[in-house]
């Protein structure tokens, strides 16, 4: 996690991105979720830490992040946009296994690190919905 700030900070600069708190704050959220973090659970995660930071400064940094091309954008068309802070080529491949009302999902995400070794990294989602309204519980992993 270390190394994708500093590496996002380094881009930052040799760009002439002025690197704050409150961006560094947003970047490390987004990079911390490997559910593919909304505008909404960055604000969760970030609102008790930092009181000040409103829902709409998350969602305008998260779209100047998109458009500097220092995140990505996974969700589908008509779906609630997500966001990726891993813009290294990589894949992911779900699997769901359940009911309509729960389920879990593997994720499997295949990234290479600074010696170009292939990394796999495996995560299960598991998904709890009632009357279309849905949350998603996933282990915090230290990667």
């Amino acid at each position: 996690m270390d190394n994708w700030c500093a590496g996002f900070e380094k881009l930052c600069q040799s760009r002439g991105i002025r690197v704050t708190a409150q961006r560094l704050a947003v970047y490390k959220a987004l990079a911390e979720d490997l559910a593919h973090a909304t505008a909404e659970s960055v604000y969760a995660r970030l609102s008790k830490r930092l009181p000040g930071l409103s829902f709409a400064t998350i969602y305008r940094t998260l779209q100047f992040f998109e458009n500097e091309k220092l995140i990505r954008k996974v969700s589908s068309p008509g779906a609630i946009g997500r966001c990726d802070a891993n813009v290294d080529p990589h894949q992911h491949l779900a699997r769901r296994v359940g009911s309509t009302y729960s389920q879990t999902v593997l994720v499997a995400i295949w990234t290479f690190d600074q010696e170009n070794d292939l990394i796999l990294r495996i995560v299960f989602l598991h998904y709890r919905c009632k009357l279309a309204i849905c949350t998603v519980v996933y282990p915090k992993l230290g990667i």
